[in-house]
């Protein structure tokens, strides 16, 4: 029973050994212990004391694999990168106010730019075909500027085209968009 609950510990504690190291370590402690399990019984001492004493020698593998992931893996340089900025920070508070909210500030900018970006223009239209959508426009009349009169230029069609466009055998469907908002003189569609 003990055995199996030994056993049970060290493959619950080899998840914290590198994944490379991790069935050697896991084989070696195994072995380990069924050496020690055999020795004793071979010497008709084992006991339930002594199989105590192996689950906690077994509990002490903990210690080893921790030990393997310091001393082989990246973890150790960033926890350690993190505890010496954490002691600079805290010496001068003045300095790491100020440095925060230059990152809180940069990183809000660039999130609130890529937001803006990908709504824009890295997400497709949410039509069905959209390589059937296309937008019409009338030209812009042009702008006479010795005349200084400054004119708002329109580039919507208004709705006296609608009946050309119902004529048309390709149109399926007509949206008008104004700067204001959708048109109320919307074209029904083709029947």
């Amino acid at each position: 029973m003990i055995l199996r609950l030994s056993l049970a510990v060290l493959r619950l504690f080899a998840k914290v050994v590198p994944a490379r190291d991790r069935d050697q370590w896991l084989a070696e402690w195994e072995s380990e212990l069924q050496a020690r399990r055999e020795r004793l019984a071979s010497h008709h001492r084992l006991t339930p004391e002594q199989e105590l004493d192996m689950f906690r020698r077994v509990l002490g593998s903990f210690h080893d694999a921790a030990w393997l992931r310091r001393q082989f893996t990246l973890d150790a340089d960033v926890v350690h990168d993190f505890k010496h900025g954490a002691r600079l920070l805290l010496r001068s508070p003045g300095f790491a106010l100020l440095t925060i909210s230059v990152l809180a500030t940069g990183i809000g900018a660039t999130t609130g730019i890529f937001s803006v970006v990908d709504a824009l223009l890295v997400r497709q239209l949410p039509y069905h075909d959209r390589n059937g959508s296309c937008s019409c426009s009338r030209p812009t009349p042009p702008i006479d500027v010795r005349s200084r009169a400054w004119r708002r230029p329109t580039s919507s069609i208004g709705t006296h085209t609608c009946d050309r466009w119902r004529r048309c055998r390709r149109l399926n469907r007509l949206a008008s968009l104004t700067p204001r908002g959708p048109s109320r003189n919307r074209c029904p569609a083709r029947a």
